[in-house]
């Protein structure tokens, strides 16, 4: 009945009165202690064991983080009796004195020699006497106006949530793959997060269900296409990009605040806006995972099959949260770019048994949602990346020197080989073989016999106009033989002695008898 209801519930509150009355008695009592610098998977056990020997334990309340369910690193230890808590005290201040001096903690029969450095794992254990709660929230919000970041960036983790009131996104029509997938990301998600070494990286995000078509630029495209839809439509307000700056620390709340003012007095957008012509420094790095199938070279690293997740890094984070929101689950770009989208496209007017349009309720979408990375390992990542600058750089400069060194010698081995050149014709004018000089000869000694063929046609000229004889154009006729072929004057001597013992002889001596050249009268009569 709800009568019995209500005294079932003004129990409890009873209870939890008294429970906090109990609270508040044993910290006024000065019972209970407030431990710190805890480690992050220490037990109640651990503390029993550091601390029973020094009395009797009431309570042991370690805290922890109420979203991720992670230990903070503090603890309430509550003893019944304050004298107790006063040994551990002394022993806590004891040691940190011993430590600041360099000396060994010395032995007190109070306490255990077992629990004279208060360690749990090799991590000292800060001990100091707890307050109440009205003490204890002032200490908070001094704390809060001092510590005002969160550089893990924790308020991002619920950004990729689907929920259950968003029409055919909402999580209801999503297939049973999308919704495992979903729920182990959610998991991993959680439990790498519980370690303080794991952070949300606010410029980069995770693609998952991508379409094995899809490659780095049609990816890179579309989150240019998302990003300005989501701006135009107002996904991302100013106080998303004021709880980035907060949660970076890089600017206090008043730097914060004058910030917002003199961009609103100059009329400038607290948002940066995207432009298609900067897209690539807007949004620098793209990466798709691939299958490395052999044979195929690196240039072809595009036609290589897709694993179906990608990375995608921005320079602004309010553009990385815009593309998340737009893109997250939306199956408006379930056809284009998620695996199986074209079939479901052609199939888009295909309808159940009762007649409904199954398009776009059976289709994979989108998974997309901020990383989560490893601190130490993204400081390892960086400083090689700063390293490989580094010496890329010192290569470059190494390159241009050698090649103004090589020019330079190119140069100087030019002009030695000219000059080279120039004392080889030197050499080769100054000596000259014996053949050569032959060679020369001979040829100063061909040029004679054109000068005597021009001196025979000249006389011949001359002889037409005087009256000649036989004997002188048989003369004449030896003279031009002699001229035509100067190189066979032997032969030609031998040929005029053989005509002139011809003309000796008893016959020829009869015909020039009866020639008219020997009775006077001239060859033109």
């Amino acid at each position: 009945s709800t009568a019995d209801d209500d005294d079932r519930d003004d129990d409890d509150n009873d209870d939890d009165n008294e429970a906090m009355k109990a609270e508040d008695e044993a910290v006024t009592q000065k019972r209970t202690l407030f431990l710190r610098n805890l480690p992050f998977d220490a037990t109640r056990y651990d503390v029993f064991q550091l601390f029973y020997k020094f009395g009797h334990i009431d309570s042991i309340f370690i805290v922890k983080d109420k979203e991720t369910g992670m230990n903070k690193g503090t603890a309430f230890l509550c003893f019944t009796d304050h004298a107790s808590a006063d040994k551990v005290l002394d022993r806590a201040k004891a040691s940190s004195s011993d430590a600041a001096d360099g000396s060994k903690p010395s032995q007190d029969a109070a306490a255990p020699t077992s629990a004279s450095n208060l360690t749990i794992r090799g991590r000292s254990i800060i001990v100091s006497l707890a307050v109440n709660k009205e003490t204890a929230s002032t200490f908070a919000d001094k704390e809060q106006q001092k510590r005002t970041t969160d550089r893990r960036n924790l308020y991002l983790r619920v950004e990729d949530k689907v929920g259950d009131a968003d029409g055919s996104n909402s999580w209801q029509f999503l297939p049973e793959k999308d919704k495992q997938k979903r729920q182990i990301s959610n998991r991993e998600k959680t439990t790498k997060l519980q370690s303080p070494l794991f952070f949300i990286n606010p410029f980069r995000l995770s693609f998952k269900n991508l379409a094995k078509h899809v490659n780095e630029l049609s990816l890179q495209k579309l989150c240019a296409k998302a990003i300005k839809k989501a701006l135009k439509d107002g996904l991302v307000t100013a106080d998303d990009q004021v709880k980035h700056w907060q949660a970076s620390g890089e600017m206090s709340a008043r730097d914060i605040l004058d910030l917002v003012q003199e961009k609103e007095s100059n009329g400038e957008e607290i948002i940066p806006s995207f432009e298609d012509g900067m897209m690539k420094d807007l949004i620098p790095s793209v990466f798709i995972s691939r299958d490395m199938v052999t044979g195929l070279s690196k240039k072809t690293k595009s036609e290589q099959p897709s694993r179906g997740f990608g990375f995608i890094e921005f320079k602004y984070h309010i553009h990385a949260l815009a593309c998340l929101r737009e893109l997250n689950n939306n199956v408006a770009y379930s056809y284009d770019y998620v695996s199986g989208g074209k079939v479901v496209k052609k199939n888009k007017k295909s309808k159940n048994k009762e007649g409904e349009n199954i398009a776009g309720t059976q289709i994979s979408r989108l998974i997309v949602d901020f990383t989560v990375e490893n601190r130490v390992k993204v400081q390892k990542q960086l400083e090689r990346r700063i390293v490989q600058q580094a010496n890329s750089k010192k290569q470059r400069i190494e390159n241009k020197l050698k090649a103004k060194e090589m020019a330079a010698a190119a140069a100087v081995n030019m002009d030695d080989d000219s000059d080279d050149e120039d004392n080889m014709n030197k050499k080769q004018k100054k000596k000259k073989s014996r053949g050569a000089r032959q060679r020369e000869r001979k040829r100063k000694q061909g040029t004679a016999p054109d000068d005597a063929v021009q001196t025979t046609t000249t006389k011949k000229q001359k002889s037409l106009s005087q009256p000649i004889s036989d004997d002188d154009g048989d003369d004449e006729e030896v003279a031009m033989q002699d001229a035509a072929t100067p190189t066979k004057k032997k032969s030609n001597k031998k040929k005029k002695k053989k005509t002139k013992a011809a003309e000796s002889s008893p016959a020829s001596q009869a015909q020039e008898a009866t020639s008219p050249k020997k009775s006077g009268a001239r060859w033109f009569d």
